[in-house]
């Protein structure tokens, strides 16, 4: 994914996703369970900084790792930066900047005493980031990374919703389909044909209720219901944009599976932090029960540049 649509995923991801809304890409029935282990991890790695210590969020999202930190370090400088143009609001005593890629930071060099980034980094172009990350931290500064496993559950579950959107949306067609009955019927016919009844219950059966599957194929068999009232002009718009959130979600996917294979070589990813002058001192798997397998890995990093 290059840097213009990577931008336009994430953007529309942050515009579409409720104030405090759950992303449906994390695993289900996790009670917090993530959140909490992420939230303990940027606890211990801020603690360990220096006195009112600079730091630099990667893919800051809606500013979550800087709140984390701030809640144990209300002393900490912390500012994000995110490629998506478009941000929720950052926490208070933060800075949060849209529109600027990992490759090309705009902060003089050894301006930050620490870097952060939450499934971020392995988004990018890894030696170009790190060699940006490299440039901006202060020598002895540390990088705080959580990342993706390709070997995680985490993975696996969004490959499975994946599979469930291509099912209604390439295999099944259902957006194009409905937009094609659409026009085949009177403006305010509100007439279902049998075939979006026959979609829903094949979603159901074949993925779940709680499936990306079945939520577009209902979604779609409402938006024609829905003529009668509304007109055929409204349900074409909401067929869109089902099609429009469907088709980011799978993009994001595919780039989530790009980012745990390149995070996954280790001996590629110590070469490329040694060629900057980065070296990982630690790297510690996160798991939500015993038992079950690691959905990350959060890394301790350190500049051994001079």
């Amino acid at each position: 994914m290059t840097e213009g649509p990577r931008a336009n995923a994430w953007q529309a991801f942050w515009r579409d996703r409720p104030a405090g809304g759950r992303n449906p890409g994390c695993l289900p029935h996790d009670g917090g369970a993530l959140a909490t282990l992420q939230r303990t991890a940027w606890h211990g790695f801020a603690a360990a900084l220096p006195a009112n210590a600079r730091t630099l969020d990667i893919g800051t999202g809606d500013g979550r790792v800087m709140h984390w930190m701030r809640e144990v370090r209300g002393d900490l400088d912390c500012q994000g930066i995110d490629l998506s143009p478009t941000l929720p609001p950052a926490p208070p005593g933060t800075v949060s900047t849209g529109g600027i890629a990992m490759e090309h930071l705009p902060f003089p060099a050894a301006h930050f005493d620490a870097v952060t980034s939450q499934f971020a980094l392995e988004y990018g172009d890894l030696p170009v980031a790190f060699a940006q990350v490299a440039r901006v931290l202060r020598p002895g500064g540390s990088v705080g990374m959580l990342t993706h496993r390709a070997d995680g559950p985490l993975l696996q579950h969004n490959l499975a919703r994946k599979g469930a959107i291509a099912w209604a949306i390439e295999a099944k067609a259902l957006p194009e389909a409905a937009r094609l009955s659409l026009r085949a019927l009177p403006p305010h016919a509100g007439a279902i044909p049998s075939a979006f009844g026959d979609a829903v219950a094949e979603a159901e059966a074949s993925f779940g209720k709680q499936s990306p599957a079945f939520e577009i194929a209902e979604a779609i068999r409402q938006a024609l219901a829905r003529t009668a009232s509304d007109g055929a002009d409204a349900a074409r718009g909401m067929i869109d944009r089902i099609e429009a959130l469907a088709i980011g979600e799978s993009g994001r996917i595919a780039a989530l599976e790009q980012a745990c294979r390149a995070i996954a070589d280790e001996d590629a990813l110590r070469e490329t932090l040694r060629r900057v002058g980065l070296e990982q001192v630690a790297a510690r798997p996160l798991s939500v029960a015993p038992g079950d397998g690691s959905f990350a890995d959060f890394r301790h990093l350190v500049s051994r540049r001079g």
